[in-house]
């Protein structure tokens, strides 16, 4: 009976062994999960454990027997076993009845430590995978930059996952290609970048990557030797397992990531949820990286937008800043060559119609390299010309449209049909290189023209940007480089731009010039029509003066003698003769009014001071108006066209007076300014005053012509007419004319 009660305990033993590892298999599959699901496990199993004992401790009690010291010394180890010692171990004593049983238990506890160190090791190699998937979620979200993310990488790939050759691919957007991102190889424990050759170009759907980036599904195959129904795999030679796993953000797939051995079976489902993990960091990484490129690239697109954009507004402000031709070419070329950085100098061409040729007007940035080794200004550049058509110029003007040379070999189409003139000055320059040819005699002695800065050589590159206003070319801007790099369109479309408002300028300036010409043309024969005015004035105030003047002078006087001769009775007669002196005197005064009205005569002889004095004086005597004059500074003549001017915006002021203004004074004031070199008249009256700027316009429509006269008479000397007045306030005139340095202060 106590032979089978040992057998009872030791079968429940047994059954409680066998549970235990059911359990421990558990454990291992919580692993995983974490060290709160494994310690749970763990807890599971030392009481199943415990139970076991207690079952067979109750077995032997339920068939009367009471333990002895073996059995206790069971008990005792399977409490230190379930406590967690799996050190623990019985004495066996062969020949007893519990020596089967001590047996079974060591064999169990030994068993329990070995599992239960294989899990220690499997729950730290997972834990040491954690840590490197945390490393490289942290090394891979801190690249932004293709290279280091493909460093970053490298390295995770390395300590993680093991392989011979391993690829990443990313779909292109724009072609839909898969494009090698990283290929590495391993090589007796090195591993290494590739370089990937051109057939890595794959595309959607073509080997086991495009299959995989199409699909959006991972493949893992243990042996590819072995066959397979797949009819997309395409290995490379000594390939045995294969792990490729799609890189994708949410359902769109970016790419694919592929792990080769020359082994089999190397990948299980393990090394899938690791790659797994891993791609989805890496596709986060280089979408990431893709974003940050973007704004990269974005950003320096915009800061290099905003430098032109800056550029432009600089020559827009510079080129209102002065309408001479010679200093807009100077500020376009100086402003087009310090903007578009790898220009070392610039020409600027204008076409002539007279000459039916482009004409070199401005150079900026060269010296020219003459005999002897001296370098000059290119001022002697300014005689070159070209035909529409000729050189790279000539054709951009031709066609209105902009060229850009990258190379020196592409200047050579632009020779075949220039003039041998143009192929001698441009051989001159350096800038083709030409036999047997000799320079035009106004460019001999050129050695050759050179950059600032750089070394002198043929052009490396040029861009040429046509002046176009309203459709028509009128020149051309062109800025050279004699050495790498070379201009880009960014370049070209900056140079049209500037070229754009350059025209505009120019043309502005053009039509000002002209503007200015024909201007000065009608100053000038404004001056001679007023000259010719006032001369024909004085010849007439003369002729009135001397000859009708005298004439009706002795007329008078023959009329007073023969009323002398009329007898005393004929009343009729006599009445007649008298009615006839006082038409000849007044006629007599009339004419003598004229004459000074036209010219007096004290203004040439005596000059404005008098001639102002007695004019006041006798439109007092006509109008009755208080006329008051001061002369300061002023002790001689001026010259007579001033003095011609001021004695007329008196006489015109005096006139207006008498018609509208209704005055009880008028003041007069003649001073000499700044050291005698301006002379400022003021006219004041205290009379009801007019709207300026209604007298100004009835006067430009056809009504009286005084005031604008006037004002034309004062701007041909240079001078500044002011007229202010308000009615009911009076008004006051302002003149105020150059004297000439020539022109003497003092008596003529």
């Amino acid at each position: 009976m106590k032979r089978w009660t040992i057998r009872t305990g030791l079968v429940v033993l047994l059954l409680a062994f066998g549970l235990s590892l059911l359990l421990l298999a558990g454990v291992e599959g919580l692993a995983a999960q974490g060290d709160a699901a494994r310690n749970r496990a763990e807890a599971q199993y030392r009481a199943v454990l415990a139970l076991g004992g207690l079952i067979a401790l109750a077995s032997g009690l339920a068939l009367g027997r009471t333990p002895d010291r073996p059995l206790r010394q069971l008990m005792q180890a399977m409490d230190a076993l379930a406590s967690g010692d799996l050190s623990v171990r019985l004495p066996e004593q062969p020949g007893t009845a519990l020596n089967e049983l001590a047996a079974a238990f060591n064999r169990m506890a030994a068993a329990l430590a070995n599992e239960n160190t294989r899990l220690q090791e499997e729950h730290q190699r997972r834990l040491d995978e954690l840590a490197l998937l945390h490393q490289a979620t942290m090394a891979l979200s801190q690249s932004l930059e293709r290279e280091r993310l493909a460093q970053a990488l490298a390295g995770v790939l390395e300590r993680l996952l093991p392989y011979d050759r391993a690829e990443v691919l990313l779909i292109h957007e724009a072609t839909g290609e898969l494009i090698p991102f990283l290929i590495r190889e391993r090589h007796e424990g090195k591993s290494e970048s590739v370089t990937p050759p051109l057939e890595s170009i794959r595309q959607l759907g073509q080997g086991i990557t495009g299959w995989v980036a199409e699909h959006n599904q991972p493949v893992r195959l243990g042996d590819v030797t072995q066959g397979t129904d797949l009819p997309y795999i395409a290995q490379r030679p000594g390939v045995r397992s294969i792990l490729c796993v799609p890189l994708h953000i949410g359902k769109w797939a970016v790419g694919a990531i592929k792990l080769e051995s020359a082994e089999p079976e190397v990948y299980d489902e393990h090394h899938e949820r690791l790659l797994m993990a891993l791609a989805g960091q890496l596709a986060v990484a280089i979408e990431n990286a893709r974003l940050f490129s973007e704004i990269g690239e974005q950003a320096a697109e915009l800061a290099h937008r905003n430098l032109d954009l800056a550029a432009l507004l600089n020559l827009s402000q510079s080129l209102t800043l002065t309408l001479e031709p010679e200093k807009l070419y100077e500020v376009v070329l100086h402003q087009a060559v310090a903007a578009i950085a790898p220009a070392a100098g610039g020409m600027l061409w204008l076409y002539a119609p007279q000459e039916e040729k482009l004409a070199l007007v401005g150079v900026y940035g060269y010296h020219l390299t003459e005999d002897g080794g001296r370098r000059t200004p290119p001022n002697r550049l300014r005689r070159a010309r070209l035909y529409s058509g000729e050189m790279t110029v000539g054709e951009a003007f031709a066609q209105g449209a902009p060229l850009r040379l990258t190379s020196p070999a592409e200047f050579a189409p632009y020779l075949k049909n220039a003039r041998p003139e143009t192929l001698q000055l441009w051989q001159v320059l350096g800038q083709v290189a030409l036999n047997g040819v000799s320079p035009p005699d106004r460019f001999r002695g050129i050695k050759g023209i050179q950059a600032r800065g750089q070394p002198s050589a043929p052009l490396y590159s040029q861009i040429v940007a046509p002046l176009t206003v309203k459709g028509s070319s009128i020149g051309c801007l062109n800025l050279d480089t004699f050495s790498e790099p070379a201009f880009s369109a960014a370049d070209l479309a900056l140079l049209q731009a500037m070229a754009n408002q350059a025209a505009v300028a120019i043309e502005n300036a053009r039509l000002f010039a002209a503007i200015a010409e024909s201007r000065e043309q009608l100053r000038t024969l404004s001056a001679q029509i007023v000259q010719a005015q006032e001369e024909e004035r004085r010849r007439l105030a003369r002729e009135l003066h001397d000859e009708i003047g005298q004439a009706l002078t002795a007329i008078t006087l023959d009329l007073g003698m023969l009323a002398q001769l009329i007898p005393k009775g004929d009343e009729r007669l006599q009445r007649a003769l008298e009615d006839a002196q006082t038409l000849s005197q007044n006629a007599l005064e009339e004419v003598r009014r004229l004459s000074v009205e036209l010219r007096p005569a004290i203004l040439d002889d005596l000059g404005l001071v008098p001639a102002l004095r007695w004019t006041l004086d006798r439109h007092m005597e006509r109008t009755g108006v208080q006329g008051r004059l001061e002369v300061i500074g002023l002790e001689g003549r001026l010259p007579g066209e001033i003095e011609t001017v001021c004695y007329r915006a008196v006489q015109e002021a005096l006139t207006n007076v008498a018609r509208h203004a209704s005055a009880r004074t008028i003041a007069v004031r003649l001073e000499l300014e700044l050291g005698g070199r301006t002379v400022h008249l003021t006219i004041s009256d205290d009379g009801v005053g007019f709207d300026v700027r209604q007298a100004l316009h009835r006067a430009q429509v056809g009504g009286s012509l005084g005031l604008l006269g006037l004002r034309e008479r004062v701007e041909l000397l240079g001078g500044h007419l002011d007229i202010r007045s308000r009615p009911g306030r009076g008004t006051t005139i302002e003149v105020r004319l150059p004297v000439s340095a020539q022109a003497a202060v003092g008596e003529r």
